[in-house]
């Protein structure tokens, strides 16, 4: 296959200019043409390898993305894995004037791209198929490299404007750059910074134990917008845009090669992180535009039902963030329930009962009208005064009812309470009456310890409420009915048959029917939201209350 010895190239032998102008200022997008002079007859044909860091900003998700590798088709379409260099004039100046480089521009045809850097890895073979190496071990390293930095968009500066973000600085006075190569000792990922390459604010070299350093200062920018106030259907909000500012400390390295001295960064540091407020921005949203204050913040006239975008811009610099607004639904009506309840009073003896009417919140309900049907199943129109009460005169012993009744603003709920009248006997009567008091008091007495009373507890736990009923009284209770308040807000969910809601789906209602002398009936349900309940057990739960034909007993909470 012949000798073993490499072609004679080096970095000076590369050439790279702007395809278009011929000087060697490149930007993103541009064409380049690339060029490596081999003064060297051994040289068979020459490949380069491009290697891509880019960064872009993302509209959708308003973040920065860098991207990098040998082949980054899918999303850089400009860039491709390996390229090779014709010598069509045989003059040994190897070149890609048929078919220059296109510098990447866009991801994805969708998103431009703020800064790059490429590296060119060349690889040069003779005439006996020997790979170009600085190490005399051609397995080793079998290409040199040479690298454009920060390679930016038309009309955006380098050096002080791109940062960790790929967003120009909308302050600073951008220029470009040209290209210029970075020496490598080849086999590497890319190579540093030369002496040229160094920001200007880099100090002089200090000479230490562990080599020569030197160090600088670069500050990145990257625009925002934030402190978006809350946005409400057709209301004004509050944009601020601000320069988000980091700057660096970064530490180089002289590095000694065969081709000489190179200075590769070796530590990078934040030093210090700033909001600066951007005067005179451009905002853009949902066909409104607004310009900033010296405070960075501007307001917009009204929010927009939709996604749109809140953009600003300065000096060629942009930001977007998305925002989300949604149709405010007008909230339902709210109607007022009503409750009623019967007072005890010294003037029942008389035929005249008070009750009071308050809503689902324990408010009293003044001034609400209701119509009541009275025991001789007569009808009259009342209405609660100030203290949300009313009072009934009655003649005869039976039902008050109150049937459930719609009204405008208000629903009052139905309601029934027995009355018992005392009648009035003739004086020639009360003469027997006194004689016979002595013993009317001794059967009293006989019959009340007899007769017992009628037992209700309410009981609370393991999520459930169980209501027991049991009669122990000496007689039957006949057309009992169980009744129980649900509070508001309050879940339920019956598990005894029998046991169900009102219309209002407030109330449980259970038909226990005739109930014998000691005999029980147990009612149950679950609680399903237990949260609102304030105390332990049932304590916290509104009194059930057991009607009968001839009374009512309401529960022991426990």
């Amino acid at each position: 296959m012949g000798d073993n010895i490499s072609p004679t190239v080096d970095n000076a032998s590369v050439i790279i200019r702007n395809y278009a102008t011929g000087n060697t200022t490149l930007k993103l997008g541009d064409m380049a043409y690339i060029a490596l002079n081999a003064n060297d007859s051994n040289i068979a044909f020459v490949r380069i390898f491009a290697f891509a860091n880019c960064t872009y900003y993302n509209n959708d998700t308003n973040m920065n993305v860098t991207v990098s590798g040998w082949d980054i088709n899918n999303q850089c379409k400009e860039i491709r894995s390996s390229s090779l260099l014709m010598d069509k004039d045989v003059n040994k100046r190897f070149d890609n004037l048929l078919s220059p480089f296109a510098l990447p521009d866009k991801i994805n045809d969708k998103y431009n791209i703020t800064s790059c850097n490429i590296t060119f890895q060349f690889a040069v073979w003779d005439m006996c198929c020997n790979v170009y190496s600085f190490s005399p071990d051609p397995s080793k390293k079998k290409y040199f490299e040479f690298s454009l930095f920060n390679l930016v968009r038309e009309g955006a500066g380098a050096g002080e404007g791109p940062g960790p973000g790929g967003v120009p600085c909308p302050t600073c006075s951008q220029q470009p750059t040209p290209a210029t190569p970075a020496p490598s000792t080849g086999g590497g990922g890319g190579g540093g910074l030369t002496t040229s390459q160094l920001p200007l604010t880099a100090t002089e070299p200090v000479t230490t134990e562990k080599g020569v350093f030197r160090s600088a200062t670069i500050t990145n920018y990257t625009l925002k917008v934030v402190n978006i106030t809350a946005m409400e259907e057709n209301k004004s909000f509050t944009v601020k845009v601000i320069n988000e500012t980091y700057t660096y400390n970064i530490t180089y390295k002289q590095i000694n090669t065969t081709n000489g001295t190179r200075w590769a960064e070796v530590n990078t540091s934040l030093v210090s992180k700033a909001e600066i407020p951007v005067e005179r921005a451009n905002v853009e949203y949902a066909e409104q535009t607004a310009v900033t204050g010296s405070d960075g913040t501007t307001v917009i006239s009204k929010a927009v039902v939709g996604v749109y975008d809140i953009r600003a811009t300065k000096e060629g610099a942009e930001a977007r963030t998305t925002t989300i607004v949604e149709q405010v639904k007008p909230k339902a009506e709210e109607r007022e329930i009503l409750t009623i309840t019967s007072l005890k009073g010294d003037k029942e003896k008389e035929g005249i009962y008070e009750f009071e009417v308050r809503d689902k919140k324990g408010n009293l309900a003044a001034n609400r009208e209701l119509v009541v049907r009275l025991p001789d199943n007569t009808t009259q129109k009342v209405v609660t005064d100030e203290h949300g009460r009313f009072t009934l005169t009655i003649n005869q012993s039976g039902y008050i009812t109150v049937e459930q009744q719609e009204y405008a603003d208000y629903t009052v709920e139905r309601f029934k309470s027995h009355v018992e009248i005392e009648e009035h006997r003739l004086p020639d009567l009360w003469i027997w009456f006194l004689l016979l008091l002595p013993l009317l008091l001794l059967i009293y007495l006989l019959l009340f310890m007899m007769k017992g009373k009628v037992e209700i507890t309410k009981e609370r736990g393991n999520g459930k409420v169980v209501i027991t009923v049991t009669n122990k009284t000496h007689k039957t209770l006949d057309a009992c009915m169980l009744e129980d308040i649900i509070p508001l807000g309050l879940q339920v969910e019956t598990i005894t048959q029998g046991l169900e809601k009102t219309a209002m789906g407030d109330t449980l209602i259970m038909n226990l029917g005739n109930l014998k002398k000691g005999e029980k009936r147990i009612a149950e349900y679950k609680i399903v939201n237990a949260e609102g309940i304030k105390g332990a057990g049932a304590k916290g739960l509104p009194e059930a209350k057991v009607v009968w034909s001839n009374g009512e007993q309401r529960s022991k909470n426990t």
